[in-house]
């Protein structure tokens, strides 16, 4: 598997990405944002599309190919945005989960906790 690093001014993700997603990330896009993708033998594996916003890190969107899920990819993903959240002196992350869309798990796995309107989940990385 291949990390690929992809932000707003890289053009390459065109390649990279499928159509659907590249319409739905990329015009969003802005320049303290990035998305790091997975790949296998020049396939899309998973993505996480991440930002940097004073003291904090959002996870925007997280996205593994069908043929890939329920093999950690996302999770190794969640865990390398964590990574660059705790280098660059975050103090949390949050993320905001789709009803019904499974993708929680991941973050619950990592410690991350429902927020009260339980449409979102965050993540102390001060402690």
């Amino acid at each position: 598997m291949d990390l690929v690093t992809v932000s707003a001014n890289d053009t390459s993700y065109n390649k990279l990405l499928k159509r659907e997603l590249k319409e739905f990330v990329m015009p969003k896009l802005k320049s303290n944002d990035k998305i790091y993708l997975l790949m296998h033998n020049n396939n899309y594996v998973s993505m996480v599309y991440f930002t940097q916003y004073l003291d904090s890190f959002y996870i925007n969107y997280i996205h593994t190919s069908p043929k890939y899920r329920r093999q950690g990819h996302s999770l190794y993903l969640v865990q390398k945005v964590m990574i660059v959240a705790r280098a660059s002196n975050c103090k949390s992350m949050q993320v905001t989960i789709l009803p019904d869309s499974g993708s929680d798990y991941v973050f619950l796995k990592l410690g991350f906790k429902y927020t009260s309107d339980n449409t979102s989940m965050t993540f102390n990385l001060s402690v």
